[in-house]
Parts: C-alpha cells; structure tokens; sequence
C-alpha cells in the first residue's frame, strides 16, 4: 500500500489578463504553473515564497475549493478532478482548511456552538442535538477552549484574535478529516499568541494522525513545523526537498535569497547581494525560459529560452534550476 496522500500532477490554475494590443490577445497569468510534488500520510509539506506566488491558490485547488485549469489532483489513489460534484461531496470531509484570517473566515453573526457544529449539519451528522453538542465541546477541548460551556453560546466579536483561530481550527476538525491545509494561520495574530497555535496544529498532528500542507512566507516557520519545505515562484514549484536539506543547502537563487534574510540562518547572509538582481519584475508569466531569469545574476542564454525541470540533486531534494 502506498503512503503518499496527496500527488499532485502538473497543476495549471490560468487567469487571463489585459487585453494585449500588439499581439491582439489577452495575456495569460499562472497563478499555479505545471506544479508538480507529492504528500505522504503523516508528514507536513510547506509552501513558502513572496505573495502572488500561487501558495494559497494550491491549497485551495487540493482541498476542492477552486477547480484547475488543467492537471490532475490525486487523494489516495483516486483523482479528484474527475469526479462529479456529487461524488466529491463524500471525499470533503477528508480534507479541510484553515484560512489566514480568523476575522473574516467565521460568521460574525452565529454563535460559536454553531460555527463548529455547521461542517456536520451540512454533511447530514446532525441529526441527533445532544451529540452534535457533545461532539462540538469536545472539539472545544481539543483546543484548549475550557471550559467548552463558557464559549459554546458567545459569538465571535467576544473572543480574541487566538481563540478566533482555534475555533476555526475546532471546525476544521469536527468531521474528523485526514487533510489539512493551514493558510498562513499565524499571519494575522499578535506575536504573543502565535507560538501556541503552531504548536496546537503539531499537536493535532500527532494526536488525530493527520497530514498537512502548511502555507507561509516565513522561512523559520516553515523550519519549525515542517519535515519538507517547497519552494514557489510565480506559480512554479522550484525547489523542494527535507527542511534541513533547503534551510543548510538551498540549491535554486530564490531560494538562497530568502534563506539569507532570515535573522537566525546566517549561512548565505554576506552572499545575498550576489544572489538576486534589484528592480521591477514583469507580473505576467514569461512565456519561455526559467521563471527567474529576469532576477538570477547567473542567467545564461540558454536559460532566457529552455525552462528547466525538476531535477533531483541530492536524495529527495529537487530544483529547477541549471546553475
């Protein structure tokens, strides 16, 4: 039996933009471009890069909330893509979200009993009100929100920035899923409370058995909770690999680049000003050669016309990049 949960085949998300005079077509913008990576039962992969790099976007295309342009998305075995709304219903509850913010990603009108108690309602596991209400102290509990009485009947405006993310955490929980993707779920609290909820999320790892992808553009984040850590760039992946492998031996420009401006990774900090050229990027996907040729001081020709594949460098750590 395979241990791999997630494999994610050549994922496409396009959106198109201007309309382009000279060529007399809109351009084209790959939020997700030809995105490759697996994730293994158990384990938690990182996406990190800069915003607009098609971090969120991916998550939201594995968990089913945006539907690809092309590629194929497969939850063991069985390749979500080509199923019809109504056979994909029975598979959501195996995956589940949690959004960056916790201000605007719950009802600021329900009560926080029926935040959480909303998943299994929908899914038609709410039959019986006693257990529904037990079922949502008990996700209550398992987030440290005690006693769940005090909190079942306030609303949202009553809690802090924290407990709002551990009731959002609580609902993600509720139908008892083997997926979840974490948004940046740290970006919007105070420094003070951050700390607890990332290692909430490890405990529930452990606990509930569960596999993770984590979002965020924070190097020592990623360092702290992930076992792999995959590197984005306007919508590629270009770099992925065992954390200590990207943190001690980044391979691609972009990803030194970031490793040197991490305060406690001090490696490639006096290197930085060789990694990356300054000035304005084109938004828009270059249509041949290496994403990253308008920012790589080792640009050659034949990288302004060939994109480079993954390619594996080390065991389990690949990079798309020739220099």
């Amino acid at each position: 039996m395979s241990d791999v949960l997630f494999e994610v085949k050549d994922l496409v998300m396009a959106f198109h933009g201007n309309f382009n005079i000279f060529k007399r077509k809109r351009r084209i913008i790959y939020a997700v471009n030809k995105v490759s990576f697996t994730i293994h039962k158990g384990e938690i992969v990182g996406l990190i890069g800069e915003s607009g790099c098609g971090k969120t976007t991916t998550a939201r295309l594995l968990t089913r909330l945006l539907k690809e342009t092309s590629g194929d998305v497969y939850f063991d075995g069985t390749n979500l893509c080509k199923l019809t709304d109504t056979k994909l219903r029975s598979f959501r509850k195996s995956f589940q979200m949690v959004f960056q913010d916790p201000y605007e990603s719950i009802n600021p009108n329900m009560r926080i009993v029926d935040i959480i108690g909303e998943p299994l309602v929908i899914h038609g596991e709410s039959k019986d009100k006693g257990a529904m209400r037990q079922r949502v102290v008990t996700a209550l509990e398992s987030v440290d929100l005690t006693p769940a009485e005090d909190f079942l009947y306030r609303y949202p405006h009553q809690l802090s920035g924290g407990q709002r993310q551990r009731v959002v955490i609580a609902r993600s929980l509720i139908l008892k899923p083997r997926f979840i993707a974490a948004d940046e779920p740290t970006s919007m609290l105070d420094v003070s409370v951050r700390a607890g909820i990332l290692n909430l999320l490890l405990q529930m790892k452990e606990r509930l058995n569960l596999t993770m992808l984590f979002i965020t553009h924070d190097l020592s984040t990623a360092r702290y909770m992930c076992d792999r850590i995959g590197v984005m760039y306007k919508g590629r992946l270009v770099e992925i690999g065992p954390t200590n492998q990207i943190i001690s031996n980044p391979a691609h420009p972009y990803t030194k680049a970031l490793v040197s401006v991490v305060k406690d990774l001090t490696e490639f900090i006096q290197e930085r000003e060789n990694i990356i050229k300054d000035g304005q990027v084109n938004s828009y996907t270059l249509e041949e050669g290496c994403i990253f040729q308008e920012r790589c001081v080792q640009c050659s020709p034949h990288c302004m016309c060939v994109e480079p594949p993954l390619r594996e460098i080390t065991d389990k750590h690949f990079v798309a990049c020739r220099c």
